[in-house]
């Protein structure tokens, strides 16, 4: 019902308003706008995130850059995580 007369209220407003070819209407329920407010603060949330990690990144990147000067050699390299040598012993078994 509610949405019946909803229609009926835009008809008379469009009728009024004679909108022309160049311009455009836009009709938007209600629950449209509350979901893209939610999808807009989801997104500043997870922008704010990404932010925090990039910080994260680069605090340790300069960690490890000072560490490697105080102790003369690039720690990034002598600790870099090599390939498991387990998995190519266990095919040759």
């Amino acid at each position: 019902m509610k949405e019946r007369q909803s229609f009926k209220q835009f008809s008379v407003a469009f009728k009024k308003e004679k909108v022309t070819k160049a311009e455009r209407l836009v009709v938007e329920n209600e629950s449209e706008g509350a979901k893209t407010l939610e999808l807009l603060k989801r997104v500043a949330e997870l922008e704010r995130i990404v932010g925090q990690k990039q910080l994260q990144i680069d605090y340790l990147e300069k960690s490890i850059e000072l560490g490697s000067e105080e102790v003369g050699f690039d720690i990034k390299k002598k600790y870099a995580t090599g390939h498991s040598t387990i998995s190519s012993q266990s095919k040759r078994s």
